[in-house]
């Protein structure tokens, strides 16, 4: 049956494996010696996302094999001594191999203002960030653009371990109301590096606020006809719903809301 309105996460622990080369990630950085930008970076990925469809139903729970590409880049104008700004461009194809409605190409404009306590390596420091993309999805209901702002602290403990953690608080505006979402977040980073070539990153996150679930559509009709319980019952029957077919035929997207995802 349906749950009380909490999505699970994706995965019990949010984990990343950053490297050179190999079969679940590519990053290829070129410093640029003059002009606008200052630095062009090529990322890959591939990524198997455990209940991609946020499904609450377990026996329907969908999942998937992700791919990312993109390319960014970025300018860097030291404002004085310990103040940085920063502005990155960016280019992102995903591909969603079962799922191909959710395949969808975005472009990021972002500034982050740095502030550096100290000299040397071993400086903390701290970065206040804004994002804006525009995301366009081959499902056009779930096209729009999603503002971010937020707050990180870093500090590298040794030569090759790095830790940071921070907060953040965004909002996606979506062509269709059901994809409309607002969403804060807690994050805590660990990143090693091994090599010059080869990094290791290892994190956890708290999300809090709305997100965008999906049913079965034979469990929805349970769950919003009063089949599986008056609280259930009362829950969706609030819920900003469509019908998608983006997981199947008959599948249903619903915007939640006050849940909260451990990654």
């Amino acid at each position: 049956m349906m749950t009380k309105p909490t999505i699970r996460p994706n995965m019990s622990l949010y984990w990343k494996l950053i490297i050179s080369s190999g079969l679940l990630g590519c990053t290829l950085g070129v410093a640029q010696p003059s002009g606008i930008f200052s630095h062009l970076r090529i990322q890959s990925s591939a990524v198997w996302a455990d209940n991609f469809s946020r499904t609450s139903h377990l026996p329907t729970q969908k999942s998937s094999q992700v791919y990312n590409l993109s390319g960014t880049v970025d300018n860097r104008h030291q404002l004085d001594r310990n103040w940085l700004l920063i502005s990155k461009g960016e280019i992102a194809r995903q591909y969603v191999t079962k799922y191909t409605a959710l395949n969808n190409i975005n472009a990021t404009a972002r500034l982050k203002l740095r502030r550096k306590f100290g000299l040397g390596p071993f400086a903390p420091v701290i970065d206040f960030s804004t994002q804006l993309t525009g995301t366009s999805f081959k499902e056009t209901g779930r096209n729009g653009w999603l503002f971010e702002a937020g707050v990180s602290a870093s500090k590298r403990l040794t030569e090759s371990l790095r830790l940071t953690g921070g907060a953040s608080w965004n909002h996606y505006s979506a062509k269709r109301r059901t994809y409309d979402v607002s969403t804060e977040r807690l994050f805590l980073e660990s990143s090693w590096d091994i090599t010059e070539r080869w990094r290791i990153s290892l994190g956890a996150s708290r999300i809090h606020g709305q997100f965008v679930a999906n049913a079965a559509g034979k469990i929805w009709s349970q769950a919003i006809g009063g089949q599986l319980g008056p609280e259930i019952f009362q829950h969706y029957n609030t819920l900003a719903w469509e019908v998608s077919d983006t997981f199947g035929p008959g599948w249903v997207a619903y915007r939640n809301r006050d849940s909260t995802i451990d990654q």
